[in-house]
């Protein structure tokens, strides 16, 4: 039995190992860690699903994964790619 689990973006797809049988608080949701996996920097940003699950009443699962959150999360903001150029100016 598996549980607390996040099993995303595995070699197959979003599924359990052969003869693994959930039970109930695995998830498939981007781990979102602070680096890259290549970059050895495995610790999870303040976003994070893998930090604490709750069912809205009660944790179902602490921490997912061997290190705790190390970083804040990431903040995206829409603009152009001339805006993008503008901010290096003429070389």
């Amino acid at each position: 039995m598996l549980g607390c689990s996040d099993v995303y973006g595995n070699a197959v797809t979003n599924v359990l190992p052969a003869g693994a049988v959930d039970d109930g608080t695995c998830f498939f949701l981007d781990p979102r860690f602070c680096g890259t996996p290549a970059s050895g920097n495995l610790f999870l940003r303040s976003d994070s699903p893998c930090i604490v699950r709750s069912d809205g009443e009660e944790v179902v699962c602490g921490l997912t994964g061997a290190y705790p959150a190390a970083c804040g999360s990431v903040a995206v903001k829409k603009t152009t790619w001339g805006a993008i150029k503008g901010l290096f100016g003429p070389r």
